[in-house]
């Protein structure tokens, strides 16, 4: 963890060869951990993606924070759930 930004990465065992880190703002890890095992699932894939420079289909361009940001958005069952990346 970075203490002073409150960001922590999250690296597996064993890294695969193209794989970027993923880092973790805040409490966001721990709010995802919260969603429902479909929604972690489905924003789990879109990470994924992206740690390897690829951009998921549900991946859209998030307007309220500039370029290069991006919002998967996942509904289930009346719910909308909100996860960003860059």
């Amino acid at each position: 963890m970075y203490p002073r930004t409150g960001i922590m990465t999250m690296l597996r065992p064993q890294s695969v060869p193209g794989e970027k880190p993923l880092f973790w703002v805040g409490s966001a890890k721990d709010e995802l951990r919260e969603f429902p095992e479909a929604v972690k699932d489905e924003i789990g894939i879109a990470l994924s993606v992206a740690q390897f420079g690829g951009k998921h289909p549900k991946a859209k361009p998030w307007k309220g924070e500039g370029p290069g940001v991006l919002e998967v958005v996942a509904d289930h069952r009346g719910d909308t759930y909100r996860a960003c990346t860059r």
